[in-house]
């Protein structure tokens, strides 16, 4: 095998050993197709004083497949890049990479290109080498797993796997143990990078570099909002005081779950998302539709709010007049004339009127 450079970095001075590296051509094709040979001269004779010998090896990895295929086919366009397949496609194209902390919902394909033989090449989770590292995982940046499949129970998630095969395919998550769900803290996103790595002494967790994924962090997100109905409620309502005025509806209230992608029943771990719920009519009125207008703005939120906030828990489809001092016949008159304007509009409360959209 030829190779395309030869490079030492410093001029060694006679009789002195020095560092110097080589870039093959082409990835080896044979176990131990590279041979380097040292020789000295001595006694007007070059004699051998050493011989070692090695593989040429690239490595590829990511997380994307290509679509409409049976088999597992690594998507080449979007390697290097780390996300969970529930992954929005615009947090994808934005380059912001995640998988959620505890499901295995995630799998890392690494193709290898050339003869690994009887060399060891492992893949790494993102530990930082130094201790003051800012790079890598830790309790800030989150802590990642990789398992390995067909194993008798479970995966084995630990921070490295053995690389025997020129595709493989291995399951990542965000690490969770007993203690705490290692997520990606606010302000700290982009800082975990996966890593192939060719073990120069057989036992040694840092190697070689093959090859580092772009930068991903542990974040869940929601993937799904699940209403239940509550029989009877919110259908022909009050509420309020005398003096604050009362508001009247008609409508149906719901009690509201969002699912993580980290599994189900873990909303827990959606601490840090915000949401917002927007209300849009089926058939909006360019015109505008007074109860229309009403059942909107009584049912959406107005702001962006974390997952567990108290006005997330219940959601009221409703529509409302609004507030009125309930001191007069006048004001009485006019919420009697805005509830027979939405019952008219939206029936008896079936929830049947707008549908939403969550972001």
């Amino acid at each position: 095998m030829g190779f395309e450079e030869v490079y030492w970095p410093g001029q060694t001075s006679p009789g002195n050993g020095g560092d110097f590296y080589v870039i093959p051509k082409i990835p080896s094709d044979a176990n131990d197709d590279i041979v380097l040979v040292a020789f000295r001269f001595l006694n007007n004779a070059w004699v051998m004083i050493g011989e070692e010998k090695g593989n040429a090896i690239e490595a590829e990895m990511g997380t994307a497949y290509e679509e409409g295929v049976v088999d597992n086919i690594p998507d080449l366009t979007k390697k290097g890049k780390i996300f969970a397949p529930s992954t929005p496609a615009a947090m994808v194209a934005a380059g912001k990479f995640r998988i959620p902390p505890r499901a295995w919902n995630t799998t890392l394909w690494v193709k290898i290109t050339g003869t690994i033989g009887d060399k060891l090449i492992a893949v790494h989770s993102p530990v930082a080498k130094l201790a003051n590292d800012d790079w890598g995982q830790s309790d800030l940046n989150g802590r990642v797993e990789i398992g390995r499949f067909g194993l008798e129970s479970g995966y084995g998630g630990g921070n490295k796997q053995t690389i025997t095969t020129n595709l493989s395919f291995f399951p990542i998550r965000g690490r969770v143990d007993a203690k705490n769900v290692y997520q990606t803290t606010v302000g700290r996103a982009g800082r975990l990078s996966f890593s192939v790595q060719a073990i120069n002494d057989g036992g040694s967790f840092w190697g070689t570099q093959l090859v580092a994924s772009d930068a991903f962090s542990v974040a869940a997100i929601p993937v799904q909002v699940i209403m239940n109905e509550q029989a009877g409620g919110r259908q022909g309502f009050a509420f309020g005081t005398k003096v604050t005025g009362y508001s009247f509806g008609w409508g149906t209230l719901y009690t509201q779950e969002f699912v993580s992608d980290s599994g189900p029943n873990r909303a827990s771990d959606l601490s840090q998302v915000l949401v917002k719920e927007d209300v849009i009519p089926k058939n909006p009125n360019p015109e505008g539709n007074a109860a229309e207008q009403l059942a909107v703005a009584a049912s959406q939120t107005e702001v962006y709010l974390p997952v567990g906030h108290p006005d997330l828990a219940e959601d009221n489809h409703t529509a409302e007049h609004g507030r009125y001092p309930f001191d007069n016949a006048v004001n009485r008159a006019k919420a009697a004339a805005v509830i027979r304007l939405q019952i008219n509009t939206f029936g008896t409360g079936s929830g049947s009127g707008p549908f939403e959209s969550w972001s």
